[in-house]
C-alpha cells in the first residue's frame, strides 16, 4: 500500500503517500505543539515542584527564530518557574527531539551534554535552561520534542510533544551540497582521503 487518506468529518484532508498521511494523522491529534505557552499543557507529568511555562527557539545570538535550517548553530530557551523555593544542589534537565512517528533522534541532557547538574538557590522563582545546538544536524522536516526536570529523584515536570519546530534546508556540509533525508536521520561530516598505493 503506498497511498494513503485522512479524512475529518467524511471530508479528504490529505491524499498521497502513507509517510505523509500518517504524519498529518499524528500531527493533528498531538497537542497545541505551536502554541509556545506550557501553562495550559494537560498532559504533564511530575509533582510541580518546577514547571515549564514556556519555549523559544532562537539563533545563536538569542534572536527568536520561526524555523530552524540544517547546519545552523540554535537554541532553545526553556523558562521555567519553581513552585517550592528551596535549595535544590542537583537540577537534571533533558530534551529529546524525536521525528513525526515520535522516533527519538537525539537525547539531550545537562548529564551528558555538560557532565554535571545544575544547582538552583532556595531564593529562585523562575529561571530559563538554554540549549544550544552547534552545526544542527537534521536533515529537512518537521520535528517534536519532549522536555524533563527533575532531581534526579522526584521528577518536577515532564511534558511529551512540548513544541514543534520546522527545520529547512541549510548548508550544513559547509560546500553548498544537500544531502537528501531519505539518506539518514541525522547529517554527519566526514573527511575523507584516498590513498594510492
Amino acid at each position: 500500500c503506498t497511498r494513503g487518506i485522512l479524512l475529518k468529518q467524511g471530508r479528504v484532508i490529505e491524499d498521497g503517500p502513507v509517510g505523509k498521511v500518517v504524519s498529518q494523522y499524528l500531527h493533528i491529534n498531538r497537542n497545541d505543539v505551536h502554541n509556545h505557552d506550557l501553562t495550559r499543557v494537560a498532559n504533564r507529568n511530575g509533582n510541580g515542584t518546577m514547571l515549564f511555562t514556556h519555549w523559544d527557539l532562537t539563533d545563536a545570538a538569542g534572536r527568536v527564530i520561526e524555523n530552524a535550517m540544517s547546519g545552523q548553530d540554535i537554541q532553545f530557551h526553556l523558562h521555567f518557574k519553581v513552585n517550592k523555593p528551596a535549595n535544590y544542589p542537583t537540577i537534571h534537565f533533558s530534551l529529546r527531539i524525536v521525528d513525526d512517528f515520535d522516533r527519538n533522534i537525539f537525547h539531550l541532557s545537562t548529564t551528558e551534554g555538560q557532565g554535571k547538574e545544575f544547582k538552583v538557590a532556595p531564593d529562585l522563582e523562575k529561571g530559563t535552561v538554554v540549549i544550544s545546538i552547534n552545526n544542527l544536524p537534521l536533515p529537512p522536516g518537521i520535528y517534536s520534542f519532549h522536555i524533563f526536570v527533575s532531581d534526579l529523584d522526584k521528577v518536577f515536570d515532564e511534558i511529551d510533544f512540548a513544541g514543534e519546530f520546522k527545520v529547512e534546508q541549510g548548508n550544513f556540509f559547509g560546500n553548498g551540497k544537500y544531502l537528501d533525508a531519505k539518506w539518514g536521520v541525522v547529517y554527519q561530516k566526514s573527511d575523507w582521503e584516498l590513498r594510492q598505493a
